[in-house]
């Protein structure tokens, strides 16, 4: 029993070295993980900027698609009157052969 009465006195400083370890580790846990939320918030805020980039580059591109179906169709209808001008002149040879040949020199 002599033995057991120093027991607790000799446990107690490493009970106390134990508790500081533990202290010490949660401490630095904390630090490491504040930091990774940070970073992971960084990470965050760049992807949803990303994201708002993504879209509004969609959206133009979606414009241009666009303006380029409508100028398309401009240039269709442009071109089938053109033609239909040049059907009715080419009805009197003369003119015809006078319009094919400015035709023929505007697209070359």
């Amino acid at each position: 029993m002599g033995r057991s009465a120093f027991l607790p006195v000799y446990n107690q400083p490493v009970e106390s070295l134990h508790q500081e370890l533990i202290s010490t580790v949660e401490k630095t846990m904390k630090t490491y993980v504040d930091n990774l939320l940070r970073f992971l918030e960084g990470i965050s805020a760049r992807l949803s900027q990303l994201g708002l980039y993504c879209y509004n580059l969609e959206k133009s591109i979606g414009e241009m698609r666009s303006d380029l179906l409508r100028e398309n169709r401009e240039s269709d209808a442009k071109l089938s009157t053109l033609e239909k001008h040049l059907q009715e002149v080419s009805l009197y040879p003369f003119v015809g052969l006078v319009c094919d040949f400015f035709l023929f020199e505007i697209l070359s």
